[in-house]
């Protein structure tokens, strides 16, 4: 029931158990009646008491905890079983994950779609559309008591490409990335670990990007 709420898009957890006049007067409703099997109560209360770690709470104050287990090992799992196509995008979302009681923290992003949320960077298969790596956007959440997310002091923007692209460093893949990922000393790491990446130029001096760019190529 649960992953059934969770992939079908377009409803909220609420909408599985309108009334039958509320269903009747909807273009489109909900396309499965949940309250014919649990009571809505009973599926709150049960993702009242769902957990996403076996770790304890920290000493420290840190929003994410909850989900910082279920994302490493996520993506550990999904660099031992998958292996990327050629192609990849590297992009950012925001998910409507919105369970009040294990909802890990809110991130207010006026350009998108859902501004409300939390926002996530994922890189994704350009064949299959599989998606193998995922990683917390919290800006200034960021608890001090953890490792750094900059330790060699390259860049926030340059250490993430690194850290989202590790799985396919020196294979060759073509990295599609969104503008605001467009980095040059980024780009120029990536191309030390046999990662390629392609980008829309917003703004800059374009052509000066591509002759150091170009240069450092040169034998």
């Amino acid at each position: 029931m649960i992953m059934t709420i969770a992939t079908t898009i377009g409803y909220q957890r609420d909408d599985f158990w309108m009334s039958r006049t509320e269903r009747e007067n909807l273009l489109r409703p909900p396309p499965y009646d949940f309250s014919l099997l649990m009571s809505k109560s009973q599926i709150h209360l049960i993702l009242k008491h769902f957990s996403f770690t076996r770790r304890q709470p920290p000493q420290y104050r840190d929003t994410f905890w909850r989900v910082r287990e279920i994302i490493e090992e996520w993506n550990k799992n999904m660099s031992e079983i998958f292996h990327c196509s050629w192609v990849a995008c590297l992009d950012e979302y925001m998910s409507l994950w919105l369970n009040i009681w294990s909802c890990p923290g809110w991130i207010f992003v006026p350009r998108k779609p859902w501004i409300m949320g939390n926002e996530y960077h994922s890189m994704f298969c350009g064949m299959s559309s599989i998606m193998f790596v995922i990683e917390k956007v919290e800006g200034k959440d960021w608890p001090k008591e953890l490792p750094s997310l900059d330790p060699e002091k390259k860049g926030q923007t340059v250490t993430l490409l690194l850290c989202m692209c590790q799985s396919v460093h020196y294979t060759g893949t073509v990295i599609i990335l969104d503008s605001r990922f467009c980095v040059l000393q980024g780009i120029i790491e990536l191309l030390k670990k046999g990662v390629f990446a392609a980008a829309y130029v917003k703004k800059g001096d374009t052509g000066q990007s591509l002759f150091k760019v170009t240069k450092w190529m040169q034998p």
